[in-house]
């Protein structure tokens, strides 16, 4: 690799904030120093020297030694006059005194005060509060319209918020602590710091130690079940803790996470856009659904929820990138694993004449199928047959998987009228859970399929699609449809604007779309003379193209969209159901 980087240059660019939003830089000194020098002595302008250590090895080998390498005095690389600050703090016993400037023994008695508190089963506690911001978040993002500031709108306030939470803050304060930690921790952005000098950030050291003094007094005289009571009340070898060691860990905890998490959360995010292939699009509720949503589910599905995890904690963009695009191929393996399980489910459905009016649900076991896919193909053979499906994986002598239903049948109440054939399950109206033994699977079976007979008639395995009007194509002029755009994002409760467009007719030969023909292309005109051209498209409708009678007019329910493409804005629409036009 040849490079025109000296090693003296790679070490100072160590220290050069600039380097770290120049990736290119940032690793060809960091591969320099490597290759030449892994152990360096670093000379930079504005710091104290430091030695730099760049060997993953080494790196490992000195967190192991913690009697020779410690942390205090100096736990981070600061400019040479915030050292000098913090020596003076420290002769004033003012110095900040966190985790991370902590040796053992004082470390693991100081980690000990709060170490049961970050246990799942003390935080469960906090859950609906925790579900009710990140809600928030998303509604707030949907009141922002087509684009927001992921990194001011979202990542810098939410994960803080949390952090607060936790500690049993006040709502009202959070926007002063936002700023306050801005301020400490915004290095040297312009938009974030008090000011540009070492005054400028002691003071608002010095507000941020006053804010959680007087919280510290108020907690020691009315405690309260939260992290910052406990704090508040934490004693070390029998004795209270000092307020710079109360005020140093209220610290940690308040801004320390915040500020990482929130990096953590924008960059894993900008990753998994990136390798989703939407890097600079405007992005909307169907990709997040249909090409974000199903990569963080894949690692859950295909293998575990820790890379899903690892990318909005701590992964850094290198990291960040490498599990994005882990993720997207576990999603492609994911749907090669799906069609195979669905057209097995298909065909083994047809045989067992589940598919039909006097077997009203499918319930299939199989050894091959991968108990964390199955959930989803339940879902596709439900929008097929219009039933409740159990899928399960079959292995060890008992079957576990997963069911899904529709509408008109209660599919937890189902399971519970079966309980007495079942290991375990678990659920609601619409999805569940469900554990049998291989020598109960049969009686099972005929069991639930019974329950559905009773609560379905014939007619309620008929596919429904709900409109909202009727509509002509003249009216879906661009302009329209930008005013439906509007009710969005849509989901489940809210769903897309679907309108019968009646008598249409079908312009030219339909065409086939997607890798294996999956899709159909369809060019419709209004049955009036003189307007032009529709394109609708119907995902997953390739299979149904030679049913499709075009030699006369279509009534068909679609969803309008809008088009953009090289500045142009166009209407066109998704093909939900189509049949002969109504006499």
């Amino acid at each position: 690799m040849s490079t025109t980087m000296t090693v003296q240059e790679a070490g100072r660019a160590l220290a050069d904030p600039t380097a770290y939003a120049d990736e290119a830089r940032l690793h060809e000194a960091l591969a320099l120093l490597r290759r030449e020098e892994p152990v360096h002595w670093v000379e930079a302008p504005g710091y104290n020297p430091f030695w730099a250590i760049t060997k993953h090895e080494d790196v490992l080998e000195i967190e192991r030694n913690n009697n020779l390498f410690l942390s205090y005095p100096r736990p981070m690389l600061l400019t040479a006059e915030l050292d000098e600050m913090q020596r003076q703090q420290r002769e004033q016993g003012m110095e900040l005194r966190t985790l991370v400037h902590m040796d053992d023994p004082e470390h693991k008695k100081m980690r000990a005060i709060t170490a049961d508190w970050f246990k799942p089963r003390s935080l469960r506690r906090l859950e609906g509060r925790i579900r009710e911001l990140a809600k928030r978040y998303v509604d707030r993002m949907a009141e922002l319209g087509g684009e927001c500031d992921f990194v001011t709108d979202v990542a810098s306030q939410f994960p803080l918020y949390v952090i607060l939470s936790v500690l049993g803050l006040p709502e009202s304060d959070y926007g002063r602590m936002l700023k306050l930690t801005q301020e400490l921790f915004g290095g040297d952005d312009p938009e974030l710091q008090r000011g540009a000098n070492a005054e400028d950030t002691m003071a608002a050291l010095m507000d941020f130690f006053e804010y959680f003094k007087e919280l510290t007094a108020s907690r020691r005289a009315n405690p309260t079940d939260d992290l910052a009571s406990l704090i508040a009340n934490a004693e070390v070898d029998g004795e209270p803790l000092s307020d710079v060691h109360t005020f140093s860990y209220y610290t940690i905890v308040a801004s320390a996470g915040h500020d990482t998490t929130s990096s953590a959360i924008a960059g894993g995010l900008h990753a998994l856009i990136e390798a989703s292939g939407l890097a600079g699009s405007n992005i909307g509720e169907l990709d997040v659904g249909f090409r974000l949503g199903p990569r963080l589910n894949a690692s859950g599905r295909m293998g575990h929820a820790r890379d899903a995890v690892e990318l909005f904690t701590t992964a850094d963009g290198p990291r960040a990138r490498e599990i994005a695009e882990h993720l997207t191929r576990q999603n492609e393996a994911r749907r090669a694993v799906e069609q195979e399980i669905l057209q097995q489910a298909i065909e083994m459905a047809e045989r067992s004449g589940m598919t039909g009016p006097d077997r009203r649900a499918i319930v299939l076991a199989h050894p091959d199928w991968h108990v964390g896919v199955v959930g989803i193909v339940c879902s596709r053979l439900v929008e097929r047959y219009s039933r409740p499906v159990i899928l399960m994986h079959r292995h060890g002598g008992v079957c576990s998987g997963s069911g899904r239903s529709v509408p008109d049948f209660n599919l937890h109440a189902a399971l519970a009228a079966c309980s007495h054939l079942l290991e375990k399950f678990g659920g609601h109206d619409m999805a569940a859970g469900v554990h049998v033994r291989d020598e109960r699977l049969d009686e099972f079976v005929e069991a639930f399929i019974a329950q559905a007979n009773a609560a379905l008639a014939p007619d309620d395995l008929l596919p429904r699609v709900e409109i909202d009007c009727p509509a002509a194509i003249e009216e879906l002029t661009p302009d329209a449809v930008s005013q439906l755009e509007r009710l969005a994002p849509f989901g489940r409760s809210n769903p897309p604007v679907r309108v019968l467009l009646p008598s249409l007719r079908v312009a030219a030969a339909p065409r086939l779309m997607g890798a294996h023909g999956k899709h159909l292309e369809l060019q419709v005109r209004s049955h009036k003379q003189g307007f032009g051209l529709l394109r609708l498209v119907g995902w997953g409708w390739g299979e149904r193209m030679e049913a499709l009678d075009t030699n006369v007019p279509l009534d068909a329910v679609i969803e309008p969209k809008l088009s953009r493409w090289n500045g142009r804005v166009r209407v066109e629409a998704e093909l939900k159901d189509a049949a002969p036009a109504a006499k």
